[in-house]
């Protein structure tokens, strides 16, 4: 189920539980990569992580997912090319710029699948 809701193809703006805004961009984002018991995702510009836990909600804009030794949730939203530009671009590196560089949000994962790696296989 859980597969369904994780969108791989999208960015992700994560909200951990100890912080009262988002405070970064994700994407490749994969629930059950190769077995994994938790969800796999890549903090551009090439940080990959790998955390232990499942998927609790699906929210209107995405999802929440809480790791195995942790009681808080971490709320991931979809980012969207409004979203990203009324506020998203202030947690990116150089994201004032991007967000005058394209104008939709298929162009802006494009964006990031274009400049970005994906994982290893």
């Amino acid at each position: 189920m859980a597969e369904n809701i994780v969108k791989k193809n999208r960015l992700y703006a994560i909200q951990f539980s100890e912080h009262s805004e988002p405070s970064e961009i994700i994407m490749n984002a994969e629930i059950g990569r190769k077995g994994f018991k938790g969800i796999c995702y890549l903090t551009p510009p090439s940080h990959g992580h790998m955390i232990r836990g499942k998927v609790t909600k699906k929210t209107k804009n995405g999802f929440k997912f809480k790791e195995i030794d942790n009681p808080e949730e971490w709320i991931f939203t979809e980012v969207t090319y409004e979203n990203f530009c009324s506020k998203y671009y202030k947690i990116v590196y150089g994201g004032a710029t991007l967000k005058d560089e394209v104008s939709s949000t298929e162009e802006l994962e494009k964006y990031y699948h274009d400049h970005f790696p994906n994982y290893a296989d």
